[in-house]
């Protein structure tokens, strides 16, 4: 069997690597591609290889997507169930909720002031009547 025919049969027949049949036979890669790709098989094989890799990225990228997606919904449902929550603790009693509960709601619009020793409205922030100017802060 010439060193032609040997490097053919090695990579179509036995689907070995140039770099191991160029170790095998001790000849350059140079020439193992030479004659690989002088052969009629080679570009089935690589389309066949192409072909391939196309189905294994789809598969992928339909997984990541359906994962991402999963997780999406998960999050969705998470804070639906943190919004029903919230209602019913709002909700649930029939009084109006506390001065300290309504500030510790709305942080971002009250700052302390240590000469009262309360909460105040920061300027600038337009609110109805309803809201509390002024929240007296027991027991810190």
């Amino acid at each position: 069997m010439s060193k032609k025919q040997e490097i053919i049969e090695l990579y179509y027949e036995n689907d070995m690597k140039i770099i191991d049949i160029a170790n095998t036979v001790q000849v350059s890669r140079a020439y193992i591609s030479k004659i690989i790709k002088n052969d009629i098989r080679y570009k089935n094989k690589k389309d066949r290889q192409k072909a391939e890799t196309q189905k294994r990225k789809k598969i992928y990228t339909n997984n990541k997507m359906k994962k991402i997606r999963q997780e999406k919904r998960q999050q969705y449902a998470f804070m639906k169930q943190q919004h029903l929550q919230d209602i019913q603790e709002l909700s649930s009693s029939r009084n109006a909720i506390s001065n300290r509960v309504f500030r510790n709601w709305n942080s971002s619009i009250y700052q302390y002031k240590d000469k009262t020793k309360a909460y105040h409205l920061k300027k600038g922030i337009i609110v109805g009547n309803d809201v509390p100017k002024k929240i007296k802060w027991t027991n810190l």
